[in-house]
């Protein structure tokens, strides 16, 4: 926030109050813009590329924000949000906040890793668990590892910027995060629950623990958060399996193939 807050005196002062231009990053900086002291009052929405806003300062003082997006951001973004020159790994939910996505424990879990290591969990997502969680982090003494990121309506910087994908929910039908984190090579350590293994290959590019089993899922995790190479291994193999498996063809063909066997074939003209 400081940065942010820094970044903007500087540009407004350098451009003599006309603006500031600064890395929006698909709208990754627009929640800590706001922790800063600037509210978005209109504008339109961001996505990748560019765009403008009209921000209003705490003050009453208006900036004129230019929000780009570049490709090959990742340790920009790794900077922003663990506020260090850089983190060896990072691990990463994206999921609503609710009781049966359990990042409860994922923080729990994030409380039981050696306290060696530069690592960090980044949580993303918002919703009525969101604040117990924090609770729970603040008593653990975690801030400085467990950074929560708010929702992102295009999370792919932050998919860029991670190494591992962790879940720890109850509850899944089919999970979007995981087959997200494949098709960006991200290898996943997760605890079962239904519609987990078939995001992955299990034992390849993610590997499931039973629920509630920490040790063997902090197991699972070391060898990842200890060596770079093995995560890279990872990566082609895990958006194989996404493309392969999860293309929007596919699945369309895959439903008619199923609609067709329970209904039978058309009648012949």
């Amino acid at each position: 926030v400081v940065a942010v807050a820094v970044l903007c005196s500087f540009f407004t002062a350098f451009t003599g109050g006309s603006g500031v231009t600064i890395l929006a990053l698909g709208g990754l900086l627009l929640p800590l813009l706001s922790q800063a002291g600037f509210e978005q009052r209109r504008g339109i929405s961001i996505e990748l590329g560019f765009a403008w806003l009209d921000l209003t300062q705490a003050d009453g003082a208006r900036q004129r924000v230019g929000l780009i997006d570049m490709p090959g951001h990742e340790r920009f973004v790794r900077r922003m949000i663990s506020g260090t020159s850089g983190i060896d790994a990072v691990l990463l939910c994206v999921a609503m906040f609710r009781p049966e996505k359990n990042q409860r424990e994922l923080v729990e879990l994030a409380a039981a890793l050696p306290a060696t290591g530069d690592w960090q969990l980044w949580l993303a997502g918002d919703g009525p668990a969101r604040a117990a969680c924090e609770r729970l982090v603040a008593r653990r003494q975690l801030a400085a590892r467990v950074k929560f990121l708010g929702f992102h309506r295009d999370p792919t910087p932050l998919y860029r910027a991670a190494d591992v994908a962790v879940h720890a929910s109850r509850s899944e039908s089919l999970s979007n995060f995981l087959i997200e984190a494949q098709a960006h090579g991200l290898p996943a350590v997760v605890y079962h629950a239904q519609g987990i293994a078939e995001c992955f290959v299990p034992g390849v590019t993610g590997w499931v623990v039973p629920p509630g089993d920490r040790a063997a899922w902090i197991a699972r995790l070391a060898p990842l958060l200890a060596d770079p190479a093995r995560r890279q291994a990872c990566a082609a193999p895990a958006r194989q399996h996404a493309r392969q498996q999860f293309d929007a063809p596919r699945q369309v063909r895959a439903y008619l193939d199923l609609f067709t066997r329970l209904v039978g074939p058309a009648p012949a003209p």
